[in-house]
């Protein structure tokens, strides 16, 4: 039996070869699975293009994806993220791709999610279960 089933979001980062070891995160927000996608079980992956700021900061954050609602929850995510200042001392651009999962059995009460997050591997996953629909 799957002991960790319910919504699952991972965020890979997609680093462009030529930047690998020029871009890094200082500080990360842990994602939440947005809170009316969940209650109406939309899933899908989001990919955001973010420009990094002089500072780190993200400069701004362009997304494309199934569900606005998702799409806007991984913008306000990443918005909170500081990464390294980049090298040239100039913008740098990162993507990343935030994937939307429910998955397991339903359950009528909201669960504390388990937050695994690997920057080695470039993830983030948050795990919990969904919550149950009643039957009309």
């Amino acid at each position: 039996m799957n002991r960790f089933t319910g919504p699952i979001l991972v965020v890979a980062a997609l680093v462009p070869r030529f930047a690998v070891g020029q871009v890094c995160v200082k500080q990360i927000s842990v994602p939440k699975y947005v809170p009316i996608a969940l209650a109406a079980r939309v899933t899908g992956d989001v990919s955001l293009k973010i420009s990094i700021g002089a500072q780190g900061e993200v400069a701004s954050v362009v997304g494309s994806g199934p569900s606005r609602m998702l799409v806007e929850g991984a913008k306000e995510n990443v918005r909170g993220w500081i990464f390294c200042a980049p090298m040239k001392k100039r913008s740098s651009r990162v993507r990343l791709r935030y994937i939307y999962r429910l998955e397991g059995i339903p359950v009528y009460r909201i669960t504390v999610p388990k937050v695994v997050i690997d920057l080695g591997a470039g993830t983030i996953t948050i795990t919990s279960a969904p919550p149950k629909i009643e039957p009309d």
